[in-house]
């Protein structure tokens, strides 16, 4: 059976199971009978425009759990994740706080840092600590948040600076023409545009941004492809099918340039992409990224693929298509550690939001492979700094890694 094929298997399946249990609840680590419960609750998309992302990110989660519990267990302790549905929708997100609260969790997790802004207020009456995939600038350095990487600000100061750097200023003395697709209602636009004028700051010189914004559930194109079809690069701040669409329409409709997206906008819905887009129009994608990538040599990677072979070999190349199963195995290998140090210092039925919430702004965990040590650096709650970029390799249909590790402008090395 083709790649294509056994991923569209895949893709299937996963809808199946999201029809047959839409708002499927929880996950642990298993363990005897009388074990205490460390409830981490997760805001997610599980029907909406990413629900394939957190498929696949939950079974890297559940995965590294499982292998915990059999080789490494928390003593008297069994972690159990539970999940609220929130559609990408932000009136969600309350309603989806006070029932996970209700559930006993003494630990947010989500993948959308505006979430941050809409749940910080309780967190802090409640004590109850709060991880994000990646930091909002407001609440960057607000107690009881964290964040896995710096912001949407950041990220975009990160690659443009790249962009100014590789360019031909000899043939082309007036820069680039950059354009930009966002998403309506959503943060992340005024803070990659502010990132586009960090990175012309920092460099020296200016550039034209085009941008064009559209709704969430978006997937239509011939406006947003009219008006940026001239550019010399488009960056996607898209989610699940309309950046699969936004891909598929550019090419068709005459945009032969470089597509580039940002951490949250494409190589998580990659699956997506690879089963909705013809192969020959993924030529020049790009991405910048925060976890390494199943092309790295790494025993780190090693030990995910072997997590594969061994609890899904069915599933194992679709999951392998894209880097969401390893951001899902490589958060449990610093998420661990605060649980437990937690249990190691109080034991397991002491634990709550204020000991983990400590354990937090202690973290210091050297992933082999990575950038630099995951930590609240200078104080800051954003644990690992760098980032990397990316090019979809189109003769071997695989991510592979173009750059060291970077820091975005002002920050310091």
């Amino acid at each position: 059976m083709s790649k294509r094929l056994l991923r569209a298997a895949a893709v299937a399946l996963m809808a199946a199971v999201l029809l047959a249990v839409p708002f499927a609840g929880g996950c642990g680590g298993g363990g005897d009978a009388g074990t205490q419960d460390l409830v981490i609750g997760f805001l997610a998309d599980q029907t909406g425009p990413s629900a394939n992302t957190y498929q696949a990110l939950m079974k890297g989660i559940e995965d590294s759990l499982k292998n915990i519990q059999e080789t490494d267990p928390l003593p008297g302790a069994r972690i159990k994740i539970v999940s609220y549905d929130t559609r990408v929708m932000f009136d969600r997100v309350p309603i989806g706080y006070e029932w996970l609260k209700g559930q006993g969790m003494i630990q947010l997790w989500h993948y959308v840092p505006d979430y941050m802004s809409v749940t910080a207020e309780d967190q802090a009456k409640d004590q109850i600590p709060c991880f994000s995939f990646a930091s909002n600038p407001g609440e960057a350095d607000t107690e009881w948040l964290y964040g896995l990487t710096p912001d949407y600000r950041d990220e975009a100061g990160a690659v443009l600076l790249h962009v100014l750097e590789d360019w031909d200023w000899d043939a082309r003395p007036d820069g680039p023409v950059v354009g930009y697709v966002g998403m309506t209602g959503r943060s992340s636009n005024l803070y990659h545009q502010q990132g586009f004028e960090d990175a012309m700051s920092a460099y020296g010189k200016s550039v034209e941004v085009k941008s064009q914004i559209a709704a969430v559930s978006n997937t239509a194109w011939a406006g947003e492809i009219a008006a940026l079809r001239d550019c010399d690069m488009i960056f996607m701040n898209t989610m699940g099918p309309g950046s699969a669409s936004l891909i598929n329409e550019g090419r068709q409709k005459g945009y032969d340039g470089p597509f580039w997206g940002f951490s949250s906008a494409l190589m998580g819905f990659w699956s997506l992409v690879l089963n909705t887009v013809s192969m020959e129009y993924l030529h020049d994608i790009s991405a910048v990224q925060v976890h390494m990538l199943w092309t790295d040599d790494s025993p780190i990677i090693a030990e995910a693929e072997g997590l594969l072979t061994q609890y899904r070999p069915s599933e194992k190349e679709a999951l392998m298509s894209d880097p969401v199963y390893l951001s899902g195995y490589f958060s449990m290998l610093y998420f661990i550690d605060v649980l437990r140090r937690a249990v190691e210092d109080v034991g397991a039925e002491n634990v709550d939001g204020t000991v983990l919430n400590e354990k937090w702004l202690t973290i210091d965990v050297t992933v082999p492979g990575f950038g630099e040590a995951f930590k609240c650096w200078d104080g800051h709650h954003v644990l690992h700094r760098p980032y990397r970029l990316a090019e979809f390799d189109l003769s071997a249909e695989e991510w592979m890694t173009t750059s060291d590790w970077f820091y975005p402008p002002g920050k310091v090395e």
